[in-house]
């Protein structure tokens, strides 16, 4: 029985209700209807042969991974999850392995998994900028530019993932700002577990102004008007609120790697920053999100070096 894309799924997300965290099933109740439009565009333009997930082809997905990338020229990053949900679902129906496959044949495609540099972080002037807008905000601006303010300071404050902005509730907020406890995770079913995280304490002017004018009685910290955690687009979008304000251009990603990276110029360890992020290796962090910087480093040896000089000369005197 040959299987369209919808009633494939529809069956693969029935499956796995309950097991994927809230947020991941959400995340992916939204990017099947793309795929599968993406999907049906190509097929009409007979670019592909089938937009059943059972008979995909390595060179259907060839086809698509170019669409991706030359006519939506999407990130990496959006590509990478495409790819994974498409894989996902052509397994599941099937055993199809063409996602895989296409990976090997057609390297230069899809997104490499290691890269040689880190991710660019949000630097000091930047990081002070922001900081700065934030401490301008009182009771009396606008509660939307409060709230933007909030929740990009508090992310780049905490290092939190996107989801875990979403997700985070009132009681799990220590009141004097100086850390927060993480329990809706990435991998909360699998790998993942919950956290405390510090919080630098350059967020505790806005949360504090925040928070006196937050009205709703929502368990989250940053509800939407329903009461509900609010979306990742509203995120987004009041994320693009304050980037617009400053002319400073970041995403939630940014504020991440900031956070792991100060961590580490501070003098942290890679293993003590990746218990803080909550990844399951530093090599995770190390990879993608924070290491020593090279400059730092030669200025950390030269440093001690002229001081066992002195401390030399000292003893000779």
């Amino acid at each position: 029985m040959r299987l369209p894309f919808r009633a494939a799924s529809n069956r693969y997300m029935n499956a796995y209700a309950g097991v994927y965290a809230e947020g991941m099933y959400a995340e992916l109740s939204r990017r099947y209807p793309k795929i599968e439009k993406q999907l049906d565009l190509l097929n009409d333009r007979q670019v592909i042969s089938t937009t059943d997930p059972q008979y995909l082809t390595v060179e259907d997905i060839k086809q698509y991974a170019i669409y991706l990338r030359k006519v939506q020229k999407l990130k990496d990053s959006s590509i990478s999850h495409d790819m994974s949900a498409l894989s996902n679902l052509c397994v599941y129906i099937s055993g199809n392995n063409c996602v895989n496959i296409a990976r090997r044949q057609y390297p230069l495609l899809f997104p490499r998994k290691h890269r040689g540099d880190i991710l660019p972080v949000i630097e000091r002037p930047d990081f002070n900028r922001i900081m700065d807008a934030s401490h301008q905000i009182t009771e009396r601006s606008d509660p939307l530019k409060i709230r933007a303010y909030a929740e990009v300071v508090l992310a780049l404050c905490s290092g939190m993932r996107t989801g875990e902005l979403q997700h985070t509730k009132m009681e799990n907020l220590d009141r004097s700002f100086r850390f927060i406890y993480i329990d809706f995770v990435k991998g909360m079913n699998t790998y993942g577990s919950a956290r405390t995280i510090p919080i630098r304490l350059e967020a505790a002017h806005i949360m504090e102004v925040y928070l006196r004018t937050r009205e709703s009685g929502s368990p989250y910290i940053f509800p939407n008007r329903s009461g509900r955690y609010l979306s990742e687009n509203s995120l987004g979008l009041d994320r693009k609120a304050v980037c617009d304000d400053l002319k400073i251009d970041f995403d939630y990603r940014k504020c991440r790697r900031t956070y792991g990276q100060y961590l580490v110029d501070e003098g942290f360890s890679s293993d003590e920053v990746a218990v803080i992020l909550g990844h399951s290796s530093s090599k995770t962090t190390e990879t993608y999100y924070a290491r020593p910087r090279p400059d730092r480093v030669v200025r950390k040896i030269i440093d001690l070096w002229n001081s066992n000089k002195e401390m030399q000369k000292g003893e000779i005197l």
